[in-house]
């Protein structure tokens, strides 16, 4: 079970997908990360709630740049 505020950097990340890509596991946003940082929050609190995601299968991280965000199965 996600936060509220997991769940709100879920629907950031999803909206801000530059690009998709379907696999096994289901279909997948690539997203700019810097383009998904909600506003007021600090790099802490986005860290934080990206391991979230990524503790729930939602999120992979790319690199220091772009990350993958789950879209549906």
């Amino acid at each position: 079970m996600l936060t509220d505020a997991s769940a709100h950097l879920l629907n950031i990340l999803q909206v801000n997908t530059e690009s998709t890509d379907t696999g096994p596991d289901g279909r997948w946003g690539i997203v700019y990360l810097d383009n998904a940082v909600p506003r007021g929050w600090s790099k802490h609190q986005f860290a934080g709630h990206l391991s979230d995601l990524k503790k729930a299968g939602l999120y992979k991280q790319i690199d220091g740049d772009f990350g993958r965000v789950k879209l549906e199965d």
